[in-house]
């Protein structure tokens, strides 16, 4: 079994995209997922420059933590 259908479960990826909208319409969790999912994106490749940049590694890390 692929990783795909293990998180999946054979339920159609429109199935799941409407099923997971529908269960985020908190308005809090809506500001938490748009300011928390692009912190965690942009720390991804900060951590990649942290060990070049002495003292950086706290700036992806707490990108990363706060999202």
């Amino acid at each position: 079994m692929s990783r795909f259908h293990s998180v999946f479960r054979d339920v159609p990826i429109d199935a799941w995209v409407d099923r997971y909208e529908k269960r985020h319409q908190n308005p809090l969790n809506r500001v938490f997922h748009t300011f928390g999912i692009p912190m965690i994106a942009v720390s991804i490749p900060l951590f990649l420059i942290a060990p070049l940049v002495r003292g950086f590694l706290k700036i992806p890390l707490s990108l990363f933590t706060a999202g």
